[in-house]
């Protein structure tokens, strides 16, 4: 497997979205993009770990400010994971008003990418 991650900001550099794709070596692994069965689509899935880039608008961007990420796949050796969150260190809050906008990024930059990959 051969992998690449970069982070991403919008223009305010209010908050981060680090992107991760994975090429495959064999077939991609079963799973939806979906949360699994019994899960709160509010719940923080698993993805790539948060990037922080020392010196940039991602600096802050660990773990703890991880807010919401998202996963697309497909037949294809193509596997992107993204996680999104704010830039300026504030910790995830369950129940952050701006997590579904945050989400609606995440979800978006993972399928973009993917359909440019597979496209």
């Amino acid at each position: 497997m051969t992998a690449l991650r970069a982070t991403y900001t919008e223009s305010t550099q209010t908050f981060v979205a680090t992107a991760g794709i994975a090429v495959l070596t064999g077939p991609p692994p079963a799973g939806p993009s979906a949360p699994p069965a019994g899960r709160s689509p509010n719940a923080r899935p698993a993805t790539v770990r948060p990037y922080p880039v020392q010196g940039g608008p991602a600096e802050l961007f660990g773990q703890r400010q991880y807010t919401t990420g998202a996963r697309e796949s497909g037949r294809e050796r193509y596997v992107v994971l993204t996680a999104a969150g704010y830039s300026d260190g504030r910790p995830y809050t369950r129940g952050l008003a701006a997590t579904p906008r945050l989400r609606g990024v995440a979800e978006q930059l993972a399928r973009a990418l993917h359909r440019r990959l597979t496209g």
